[in-house]
């Protein structure tokens, strides 16, 4: 249970980069001219929203397949 919990929790993370963080930085690399501080801004709060969620993920991931060595 605890090695496809470990799974769950990395194939998630995994899924969160690809159809959250990587579209957003996507999005402000594309941004052209503008004002740069004003993307950023719009930009940042969901982009480390979903990577903290992604750390919490993959640390509960590690720590499970941790526990199953143990």
């Amino acid at each position: 249970m605890l090695v496809l919990a470990a799974l769950v929790c990395a194939v998630v993370s995994h899924l969160i980069t690809v159809i959250g963080n990587v579209p957003l930085n996507n999005a402000l690399a594309g941004a052209e001219g503008g004002d740069d501080a004003a993307a950023r801004a719009a930009f940042e709060p969901r982009w480390n929203t979903l990577h903290r969620v992604r750390t919490v993920l993959s640390t509960a991931s590690f720590v499970l397949l941790a526990a199953v060595v143990l």
